[in-house]
């Protein structure tokens, strides 16, 4: 039986030349614009075969670090024309950016509120809970005298609703 479609383009030796391309943090579609590939063959190959999947994994890996000596080697060039700072500002936050979007775990900033996904979430009594909503209206301006929803007893601790 033969295949219906187009032969594929794909070879162990492009396969290598992907994972070097990727690992000098260029782009799969610029690597595709260069070796004529769709960038959605390349990414068929990479769902469909698990160990090209790794080891694109890895490359990326390889390709985070070279950002990360990118951005230093930039940062920390002097130069003398005021023109300069902004390009180099520029080309910091891109590869910070890039960082992100490859491995937003690593190198995002973004905190998770109630543990970390390794760590349970913190728990808390409900009369921890009440005590804390009130500290915080307190601090925001706001009184719970006006017909109060929780009342924490503060002699033994108990909550009572009224």
């Amino acid at each position: 039986m033969t295949k219906i479609g187009r032969p594929t383009k794909r070879t162990p030796e492009l396969d290598d030349k992907l994972l070097e391309w990727v690992s000098e943090a260029r782009t799969i579609r610029a690597f595709c614009r260069e070796h004529g590939v769709s960038p959605a063959s390349v990414y068929s190959w990479v769902k469909q075969d698990r160990d090209l999947s790794e080891r694109l994994a890895r490359a990326r890996e390889c390709a985070a670090m070279l950002l990360e000596d990118e951005i230093l080697e930039i940062a920390d060039t002097p130069t003398d024309l005021p023109s300069d700072v902004n390009h180099r500002k520029l080309q910091v936050y891109v590869r910070e950016k890039r960082l992100v979007w490859n491995n937003p775990a690593r190198y995002g900033s973004k905190v998770q509120l109630g543990g970390a996904a390794d760590l349970p979430p913190l728990e808390m009594s409900e009369i921890e809970r009440t005590k804390r909503i009130k500290q915080l209206l307190a601090k925001a301006g706001h009184e719970l005298t006006e017909n109060p929803v929780l009342e924490v007893e503060e002699a033994d601790g108990s909550l009572e609703v009224d």
